[in-house]
């Protein structure tokens, strides 16, 4: 069993947190299906959606680049999820300045080797996005925050 992180919105009628996301907020999150994240969910109904995705697979990813001060394995609040989306902007600018022919590269040998990359998760704990996938995560970090959502962590 592995961790799934779903969108969720504050629902002030019944005071708490729900999964529903309503059909003007879930579009924006259109711009992140291109990224390819694993387990990436928008199940439609008439009136709302419900948005996950594999938290298990990026988690190692978020606290290397947070720096260990988040991960995936807890409920994350917009303002916690503005500081990752922040620190993401950060490292892709950092990254991005001085490798960009190289990140080209990077993203078409994944884009080549899926089945390497799974027969290599088969040994390693940590599974290392590529490129694509990590913009793809600042993207729907930046969505939530502006929105105020939040990622539950489920199990």
């Amino acid at each position: 069993m592995g961790l799934d992180n779903i969108v969720m919105i504050y629902n002030s009628e019944q005071e708490e947190y729900d999964n529903k996301i309503p059909k003007n907020i879930s579009i924006k999150f259109e711009s992140v299906i291109d990224s390819n994240l694993i387990g990436l969910g928008n199940n439609f109904s008439s009136e709302y959606n419900f948005i996950s995705f594999s938290g298990k697979a990026y988690s190692w990813a978020v606290s290397t680049i947070t720096d260990g001060k988040y991960n995936l394995y807890q409920d994350l609040k917009p303002n916690e999820l503005e500081q990752i989306y922040l620190c993401f902007e950060r490292f892709l600018s950092d990254i991005g300045e001085f490798y960009q022919d190289e990140i080209t590269k990077i993203q078409c040998a994944y884009d080549n080797t899926m089945i390497v990359d799974n027969w290599i998760s088969y040994f390693i704990d940590n599974y290392i996005p590529s490129p694509k996938e990590i913009k793809g995560l600042k993207e729907l970090f930046r969505i939530c925050y502006e929105n105020n959502l939040s990622l539950y962590a489920s199990y």
